[in-house]
């Protein structure tokens, strides 16, 4: 549904706060996994564009998905720290669900894909 706005710029070490909006459209069975996650260029650890994440149950576990109601708005809040190897520019939040069993994302209800880019941030050393 939503998000609170970015900070201006992150530096690595930083500690970005996230809290989005949820809203079930439709009643909702299973109990997904949220994820925000940092994006950025290949990092060369892992080969791949992730350098940060925080994923849980909705509510750190306290509210899962299936007890959401039709219509109902759902605040989460997420925490990611910027690595200090982070290199500077420019990086994207991301988020979405998953089956915590299959790890399969939920495909989104307003677009194609299973992620939602929720806005660019940099990364200034």
């Amino acid at each position: 549904l939503g998000c609170d706005p970015p900070p201006d710029s992150l530096h690595p070490g930083d500690t970005v706060s996230v809290r989005l909006y949820w809203q079930e459209l439709a009643p909702i069975r299973d109990r997904y996994t949220a994820f925000v996650h940092l994006l950025g260029p290949t990092n060369p650890s892992t080969g791949n564009p992730l350098w940060a994440q925080d994923d849980h149950q909705a509510g750190r576990a306290t509210y899962p998905t299936d007890f959401w109601f039709p219509g109902e708005v759902v605040l989460d809040g997420f925490q990611l720290v910027v690595p200090q190897e982070a290199p500077a520019g420019e990086y994207v939040l991301s988020t979405g669900f998953y089956d915590q069993v299959t790890l399969q994302r939920l495909g989104r209800s307003d677009a194609t894909g299973d992620t939602a880019s929720l806005f660019p941030i940099p990364i200034v050393p």
